[in-house]
């Protein structure tokens, strides 16, 4: 996936692999993580692993459902033409520059942006992390007209859940 953001790589970030997920601490989860994937973990991807852990047992005892993971930069980059957003998501120009690509999209994104930013403290919630959230509201708004899918050569995990990060390319309708 990281090819998909040339430029803009680092914005993706190593998942952990399901046993570093539950591992019980930082230095558990990295000797892991290093095990299955011959790499260490990042304190970044261990700080999510609460979440992941929790979809992870929500999929496995709902196996009927299909969740699709997204990534608000790939979802950006297929909503601005194909054009990899080059600003900083977290600076004032970077804030903009996305807004101004959701409301092509859906005229309230902007105004939804203020409103939960006014509404929530930003010790609980960062101003990207709203217009990231925006992002993948809009991008599954528009995916009743079909969702792409980056995959790579491990389709399925060892659960048999399917691996894919889901996109809309508006241009490609």
């Amino acid at each position: 996936m990281r090819g998909e953001l040339n430029g803009r790589a680092s914005t993706v970030f190593n998942a952990p692999t399901r046993d570093a997920v539950y591992s019980l601490d930082y230095d558990s989860a990295k000797l892991a993580n290093l095990s299955v994937e011959g790499k260490s973990l990042s304190k970044q991807s261990f700080c999510i692993t609460p979440k992941i852990k929790e979809v992870d047992q929500f999929v496995s005892l709902n196996s009927d459902l299909e969740v699709i993971e997204g990534h608000p930069e790939v979802c950006f980059k297929f909503l601005n033409e194909s054009k990899i957003v080059q600003s900083k998501k977290s600076s004032k120009v970077g804030i903009e520059e996305r807004l101004s690509i959701l409301e092509n999209y859906n005229q309230k994104a902007p105004d939804l942006y203020r409103k939960i930013l006014a509404q929530t403290l930003r010790k609980n919630v960062q101003r990207d992390d709203i217009v990231d959230a925006i992002c993948l509201a809009v991008t599954l708004e528009l995916a009743s007209d079909g969702l792409s899918y980056l995959t790579d050569e491990n389709p399925r995990d060892e659960k048999g859940i399917n691996i894919k990060i889901g996109y809309v390319d508006p241009y490609s309708f």
